[in-house]
């Protein structure tokens, strides 16, 4: 038994009248999946069989737990040549490599990938509550993970892990009372998505609009900016400070049309001013250089000051240009249409200052500038405001996983 497995073991210590503590092993069959080769097309043409892969499971919208289509399917002859498993709809699946923790439960017979542990639960084991389980757990399953650089979850480990279980009608009304909130977050989510897609859409009108009226006579962005240019690049982490340095933005931290300012890393005092430089200032546009290129928000007069950033492209606009119109235009379609054919279909996708000078874009007068930035605000803070609701949907979801599947609050029959 592993230390980390053998920690986890210790912490089962209060078991609730009328449950029992068991090792996961004892209380499902675990199994797995296996890759056909790609070279062998029978394999994967005309194949009616769904073979899950972890983006199939990561990608599920939030609140979502049940999966009935892959991306990838695969022939009878692949089943059993390579003596796939099928797994009959009620199976859970849980990705084990690298994303370890991310579960979903089959509505429909399909195999999958070697990047699963699946587990088929015994009877007195209610599918629905593992999966909940699991999700609970996903910070345990990584610690129990083995590897250094590439973490995975063996099944062996797996079987070994302790579960505190209830008897199975409690097991249900519990996994119940967690789909209801699922529910209700996928719900919320929804409703996110669509406002979201609203306010694309009528940025895109917006500005469709004002390169119309200027009969195609846009401007590079880089004419329109005081300077374009990159955050530290070279070793960041050499500057790195736990606490009384200064903060500093990295790619993680913006979103589209806002930064999260609740994850900053710190620079020492000496490396802030070794890269002065590349300190922000309110009104700043910071865009995403690799990963997600283009996603671009603005410094706010609020933000954290002194602020230093990592390896993102901050631009300083000219007078002519509202910060804020900028950001909202790099973020709308017609510029990431313009991003994306500069990727070429890199697999990495990665933009440059170059690149970011060369975006072509309208500059109408400020009136007009402002009068679009107050309706795509107003467009964006209903966005936020429903983004806020769903956290607290997440956030009350987490806390009563917790009560629940600890036994500390019971589900009354």
């Amino acid at each position: 038994m592993s230390s980390d497995v053998a920690e986890l073991t210790r912490t089962v210590t209060a078991v609730p009248d009328g449950w029992r503590s068991c090792k996961l092993g004892e209380v499902a069959v675990l199994g797995g999946g296996t890759t056909p080769s790609r070279a062998e097309e029978t394999y994967w043409l005309d194949a009616a069989i769904p073979w899950a892969t972890p983006s199939d499971i990561t990608s599920l919208p939030i609140g979502v737990s049940s999966i009935s289509e892959t991306e990838s399917r695969v022939s009878d002859r692949a089943m059993a040549e390579c003596s796939l498993p099928l797994n009959p709809p009620g199976t859970v699946l849980m990705t084990s490599r690298a994303t370890i923790g991310f579960a979903a439960i089959n509505a429909v017979p399909m195999t999958t990938n070697q990047g699963f542990i699946t587990f088929k639960a015994g009877e007195c084991l209610d599918p629905a509550f593992l999966l909940h389980w699991l999700t609970a757990s996903r910070s345990d399953l990584v610690a129990a993970a083995g590897g250094s650089t590439f973490k995975e979850l063996s099944r062996g480990t797996a079987k070994l892990l302790p579960i505190l279980l209830p008897p199975l009608d409690e097991q249900r009304r519990i996994a119940e009372a967690l789909r209801s909130v699922d529910d209700a977050v996928a719900t919320q989510s929804a409703l996110c998505s669509h406002l979201r897609q609203v306010a694309d859409d009528l940025a895109d009108e917006l500005y469709a609009r004002e390169i119309a009226d200027c009969d195609g006579d846009l401007v590079a962005f880089g004419e329109a900016c005081e300077t374009v240019q990159v955050g530290i690049v070279v070793k960041p982490a050499s500057y790195y400070v736990d606490d009384g340095g200064v903060p500093a933005l990295r790619s993680t931290n913006i979103k589209r049309n806002a930064i999260d300012y609740s994850a900053l890393v710190q620079l020492s005092q000496v490396g802030h001013e070794i890269n002065r430089k590349s300190a922000l200032r309110a009104g700043d546009v910071v865009t995403i250089r690799t990963g997600e290129p283009g996603k671009t928000a603005v410094i706010a007069d609020d933000a954290p000051s002194p602020l230093n950033c990592i390896d993102i492209i901050f631009s300083r606009p000219k007078p002519v240009l509202r910060p804020y119109f900028a950001a909202y235009f790099i973020n709308s379609n017609t510029a990431r249409l313009q991003i994306a054919a500069m990727q070429g279909g890199l697999a990495q996708q990665h933009f440059n200052v170059g690149e970011m000078k060369k975006l072509r874009m309208p500059l109408p007068s400020l009136a007009r500038q402002d009068r679009i930035i107050e309706v795509l605000d107003a467009a964006w803070q209903s966005v936020r405001i429903e983004e806020a609701q769903l956290a607290t949907l997440q956030s009350t979801k987490a806390a009563l996983m917790s009560a629940l599947l600890s036994g500390h609050v019971r589900v009354p029959a």
